[in-house]
């Protein structure tokens, strides 16, 4: 998964230990047992307190599999995405396929998790963190729900690097909800992603180029 600081990466080992043996397993499961959603949101905070937008698949990793308020996750995740940058979404993007565990289950189950999201002040970024899903299904969906949760230029470092996806439905959301996007009202937002752009003009040759033409003939 992406990468971490150590106080950040000490709390997701807490969170998703690593056992030796079945019986350590069982052990650790009867402990936190009567504690589990205070338990779960304490490191959860504590997480999102370090700031790291890295951190915000874990967040959203733990609302898919544990009973947890929608608006508090919501909240979380606003405030680690909202930090995102082009370089910390490329190294996301390159590391994904290593792990996302959390996403290995049944797909439309998932996104019926996610559609609270929708109702949710901060929601947006539970859609961003999930448009980078190894699931075209997901990101799909993903991208159809950010582009309408927000356009105030949050989501439009999340939507240009989804305009190069593998999957020809994934890239033309993305490349639908960029095109109202690239004006004089998301500028400051279009500058923040030239980094990204330019990435994917280098090593994606086969996204949809007269995305990434048009944002640099804006700029």
């Amino acid at each position: 998964m992406p990468r971490l600081s150590p106080k950040a990466s000490e709390l997701v080992r807490e969170l998703w230990p690593r056992f030796s043996s079945n019986s350590e397993a069982i052990a650790w499961s009867h402990r936190k047992e009567s504690r589990t959603t205070a338990w779960c949101l304490r490191l959860l905070r504590q997480l999102t307190g370090t700031g790291e937008p890295n951190a915000a698949p874990y967040v959203l990793g733990a609302y898919l599999q544990h009973d947890l308020p929608v608006a508090t996750i919501a909240e979380m995740l606003d405030v680690l995405e909202s930090r995102a940058t082009a370089e910390s979404l490329i190294g996301r993007e390159r590391e994904r396929a290593e792990s996302d565990a959390w996403w290995d289950r049944d797909w439309p189950e998932v996104w019926e998790k996610l559609e609270p999201f929708r109702q949710q002040t901060g929601g947006w970024a539970a859609f961003a963190t999930a448009s980078l899903s190894r699931n075209g299904y997901i990101r799909e969906r993903a991208v159809q729900a950010l582009s309408q949760a927000v356009i105030d230029g949050r989501e439009v470092l999340f939507l240009v690097l989804r305009t190069s996806d593998h999957v020809p439905q994934v890239r033309q959301a993305a490349a639908s909800a960029m095109r109202s996007r690239i004006a004089a009202p998301s500028g400051a937002a279009l500058v923040r992603s030239l980094p990204l752009v330019m990435h994917l003009r280098q090593y994606r040759g086969r996204g949809e180029p007269t995305v990434t033409d048009s944002i640099l003939q804006f700029l």
